[in-house]
């Protein structure tokens, strides 16, 4: 008998979402060839709540795909609120470490 019933269950984000992943891993593609890969990295938060703005926004207006990326808009703004949730921890995490 394994005692983990009140762990997390990671595998259902990957099992269950599996297919939006690989968008927004598509998304990920395209931005590392496009700029560097982990150069979003660098870039202030700011930026990303702007461009999940736009995306979002463009998206409710009924323009589903980006015209540099052919990707879909929708695909991004997800994009760009996981750096944002990517960026909140590590800075956590730098903080946790430094004190």
């Amino acid at each position: 008998m394994k005692l983990d019933t009140e762990k997390p269950r990671y595998y259902a984000v990957l099992r269950g979402f599996a297919r939006a992943l690989q968008r927004i891993g598509d998304i990920g593609d395209h931005g590392g060839k496009k700029y560097a890969f982990d150069n979003w990295l660098l870039v202030e938060p700011y930026r990303y709540e702007d461009a999940m703005m736009r995306h979002l926004l463009l998206h409710m207006r009924g323009e589903e795909t980006d015209p540099d990326s052919g990707l879909p808009h929708l695909d991004h703004a997800a994009w760009n609120i996981l750096a944002l949730i990517e960026k909140r921890e590590l800075s956590t995490l730098n903080n946790s470490e430094t004190q």
